[in-house]
């Protein structure tokens, strides 16, 4: 599921920017778009975990702001590295340089429906094992009609050996 719409995710850039003149390399979006993909598993494996679910959220911010920020310097910088002619001929760099925030809400947004599921599925199973530890309870104990014959045998058996009950 997840190579289908990041498949579908990265042909878009290819297509939307295939006949226009950005004046950056072919693989520019390509690359941006895959480091927008690392970003996506990192905040949804490692940070998210770590932080939002451990209360540290301040810190998350803050690490959320260090990746956005760091991501438009590195984009940035590889463009200076290897395509320095671009920033010469004043590309508006709001579409090169793309912010991952959607990448970044959406992970959260993955995490937090993953999440959901598989409390919902641990709460299933929880609740058929305590179900089934009720039912074998349940089964264990000694039903009362049977304990209600007993005690009339009982009562019976005592009747028919007392000598009250076996006058002449």
């Amino acid at each position: 599921m997840h190579l289908v719409i990041w498949t579908a995710l990265l042909t878009v850039p290819l297509i939307v920017f295939h006949k226009m003149d950005t004046g950056l390399p072919n693989g520019f979006f390509l690359l941006g778009n895959l480091y927008h993909v690392g970003l996506f598993y990192l905040n949804a494996f490692y940070l998210y975990p770590r932080f939002l679910t451990r209360k540290r959220w301040p810190l998350y911010i803050c690490f959320l702001g260090i990746i956005v920020w760091g991501s438009y310097y590195l984009k940035v910088g590889a463009v200076m590295l290897f395509c320095p002619e671009s920033l010469t001929r004043g590309l508006n760099t709001g579409y090169f340089l793309f912010p991952p925030i959607p990448f970044l809400i959406a992970s959260i947004i993955y995490r937090l429906i993953t999440d959901r599921i598989l409390a919902e599925r641990a709460e299933k199973e929880a609740r058929a094992e305590r179900l089934a530890s009720e039912l074998k309870f349940l089964r264990s104990q000694i039903s009362p009609h049977f304990l209600f014959n007993v005690l009339t045998n009982m009562v019976s058996l005592a009747r028919k050996n007392h000598p009250y009950w076996n006058r002449p």
